[in-house]
């Protein structure tokens, strides 16, 4: 019998760097042992430094790219990345509202570790459609501030943060705690989830990196939680396995120089030596 791989399917944005954006999910499936597909948003121009310019495509574009996937292959998750305006928030969620079986993973981004924009400011609170369709959104503590409008500077903010993204729509949250505390030697991640009605809280924490090599790390983590949902893991194991596999990724990264600014993750870091 032919070995089945998982296959997962990526809505994102371009970077031309290859760190983030579709280049860094394609890269993670790959390293996890999933087939990857992309429906790629827009393209940008960027390095390890900043980001020059930012082309979203049209709308029925991108809708032709998800749906000729989705008409042929059977897909077993997806992430959703950089979606940039409004209207391209409403063509992926008239579509994706249609296919509620498939795990999805969203990570809302809205700017750059290089402190550009990837989504328009005036179409940020529109992200909050696409929660409800959603398996676990994946926020870091600027978006999960934004988002809520909580002031995110200790463990017990972050908690206050996640549980209203749970009353705004979204069954599970992971934020992303790595900036929380630089001194305190551990990147602090939370997981809430809702199972039976009841909220669920996981604390998760990795030894910190001394290193600028953290380009995409967002990306390659929600990358990451879709390819453990695709194999099958629930989504407490699946995001212990993305932070772990991101850890790693970080630290195998932290020895080499890529760019002159924030060099990329070692997405396979456990293949190379």
């Amino acid at each position: 019998m032919a070995k089945v791989f998982p296959k997962v399917l990526t809505i994102a944005g371009s970077d031309s760097s290859g760190g983030a954006g579709i280049q860094a999910d394609l890269k993670t499936f790959a390293a996890l042992k999933c087939y990857g597909m992309s429906a790629l948003t827009a393209i940008t121009a960027q390095n390890t430094q900043k980001i020059t310019e930012i082309a979203p495509l049209k709308t029925n574009l991108i809708a032709q790219q998800i749906e000729i996937v989705l008409a042929d292959i059977e897909i077993n998750a997806i992430k959703i990345g950089m979606l940039f305006h409004s209207e391209i928030i409403e063509c992926v969620f008239k579509i994706l509202k249609k296919i509620p079986a498939i795990p999805i993973v969203l990570d809302p981004l809205m700017v750059s570790s290089t402190g550009d924009r990837l989504l328009e400011s005036s179409s940020e609170k529109n992200i909050l459609k696409l929660f409800p369709l959603t398996k676990v959104v994946t926020p870091n503590l600027a978006e999960a501030s934004f988002l809520t409008q909580i002031e995110i500077d200790n463990k017990n903010s972050m908690l206050d943060a996640g549980f209203l993204l749970i009353e705004k729509g979204a069954p599970a949250v992971v934020i992303k705690g790595g900036h929380l505390s630089p001194n305190s030697g551990q990147g602090s991640d939370c997981l809430i989830e809702k199972i039976d009605e009841k909220l669920s809280v996981t604390w998760m924490e990795t030894p910190s990196i001394s290193t600028n090599n953290t380009h995409g790390s967002g990306c390659t983590f929600s990358a990451a939680i879709a390819c453990g949902l695709a194999h099958s893991l629930s989504l407490s194991e699946a995001v212990k396995m993305a932070k772990s596999y991101v850890h790693g990724a970080i630290k195998a990264a932290s020895n080499h120089k890529l760019g002159k600014g924030a060099g990329p993750l070692h997405h396979f870091y456990e293949w190379w030596t």
